[in-house]
């Protein structure tokens, strides 16, 4: 503690001198208040960075002093702290603020470790791992199994069986069992294999952010992290249901082994009717019920509002008892979870309801996501530029459908319905 006040103090007459001869640093004073600040970040602790950030270069109540409060340990508290840190760092004659050099150590990004002309700065990792938490904290994301991929790869191929039909002679792509008599010769088998390949996608969100919008540092923070947040979970959302496969990750509507199951006969256009829950749900290859769920279109709700089961001339509700308008209705079909999604179709498409168990979706990722900010990307007009980058893939762990034992209609673990 007793030196890191020592160099403070050095770093504090140096400011004096500067302001006091109405001058910027020369470049030997930027080098020395460098060197000096390297020493601060060696041997400074988390209590010593709480006393050491108010007193940098910057005078207190500016943008730079704001910038300079850590939260614990050793972090800028807010995304908004930080851009104002490098908007204060990147004036002329203005020092880097010691928690930003801790960040470029840990990642190191343009030409230098400090702010030069290109500017960049990598957010704190604790910001970022803020933002994807709640995105995969959201109830249909949650569900998915992530797969965490090392430092040297940009991918991951796992073997996965090779399985089609329950079939006598198919199990396990070929695993079969005999009764024999003694001495009997044993018919061999082997299961098949086959190799689930996952390659990571890169999704990405820029957007560019005022001098003025920079400086109200608290809705700076609150703002980004909403949106962004937003984004994020709606892309992977979309992904995971619509994704194409196409340089982005497959999702239900693309996959091998997604069963269609048809419309009923005479069955009203844009309706959903009991009798496709339970063809549905007949189809439907459970693995895993914790990871189960129904996943829905909003426009949906209405038809299983007043879903009925015919029962001769007349009908029953089947989801919303009788004289239970008044409260909320239950969250569940068939005893699994109905969630509404935004990404699913229109009423009446293909799309609008799917029975899944996400389970059977394989899904990598490669560490969190990737935040920077730039004060030279825009410099002319006075824009900071912020810059989210996060590397995942996901897809269907079955290529297709499976045949059950008894050689009736196929079963998968994704269902949805036709359009009607």
């Amino acid at each position: 503690m007793r030196k890191i006040i020592e160099v403070e103090n050095e770093l504090e007459q140096m400011r004096t001198l500067c302001e006091s001869e109405r001058r910027s640093p020369t470049d030997r004073e930027k080098q020395r208040a460098k060197k000096l600040l390297d020493e601060i970040d060696e041997i400074r602790t988390e209590e010593a960075a709480n006393a050491i950030s108010p007193r940098s270069l910057t005078r207190p109540g500016t943008v730079g002093g704001v910038s300079g409060t850590p939260a614990a340990g050793g972090d800028f508290r807010s995304l908004g702290d930080q851009a104002a840190a490098v908007i204060a760092a990147s004036q002329p004659g203005g020092f880097v603020n010691p928690l930003l050099h801790n960040l470029n150590k840990r990642a190191a990004l343009g030409l230098n470790e400090t702010v030069s002309s290109d500017g960049g700065f990598m957010v704190a990792p604790t910001l970022s791992s803020e933002i994807m938490s709640t995105v995969w904290e959201q109830p249909i994301l949650k569900l998915l199994r992530k797969i965490q991929i090392g430092a040297n790869s940009n991918g991951l191929k796992i073997p996965g069986l090779d399985e089609t039909s329950r079939v006598s002679g198919s199990r396990w792509g070929g695993i079969q069992s005999y009764y024999i008599s003694e001495s009997d010769a044993i018919t061999p088998s082997k299961p098949k294999f086959k190799q689930i390949e996952l390659s990571l996608k890169k999704l990405a969100v820029l957007t560019y952010l005022t001098s003025e919008l920079s400086a109200d540092v608290p809705a700076l923070s609150g703002f980004l992290r909403t949106v962004v947040t937003s984004e994020f979970e709606y892309e992977i959302q979309r992904a995971l249901l619509r994704g194409s496969g196409a340089g982005q990750p497959q999702g239900l509507l693309t996959a091998g082994c997604l069963i269609t199951t048809a419309k009923e006969g005479g069955q009203a256009n844009g309706s959903v009717c009991w009798e496709n829950i339970v063809n549905m749900f007949s189809r439907f290859l459970m693995t895993d019920k914790k990871s189960s769920a129904w996943l829905i279109s909003k426009d949906v709700l209405p038809q299983l509002l007043q879903m009925a089961a015919s029962v001769g001339t007349a009908g029953i509700p089947v989801w919303l008892p009788a004289n239970s308008g008044s409260n909320e209705p239950f969250q569940t079909l068939l005893g699994l979870p109905i969630h509404v999604c935004e990404c699913c179709s229109a009423l009446g498409t293909k799309g609008d309801i799917f029975l899944a168990d996400l389970s059977q979706m394989v899904c990598i990722e490669k560490g969190n996501l990737k935040e920077d900010f730039s004060i030279h990307v825009a410099f002319s007009s006075d824009q900071g530029c912020l810059r989210w980058i996060y590397r995942y893939d996901l897809q269907p762990a079955l290529s297709a459908a499976i045949t059950p034992s008894n050689g009736g209609a196929t079963l998968s673990p994704f269902v949805t319905l036709a359009a009607r």
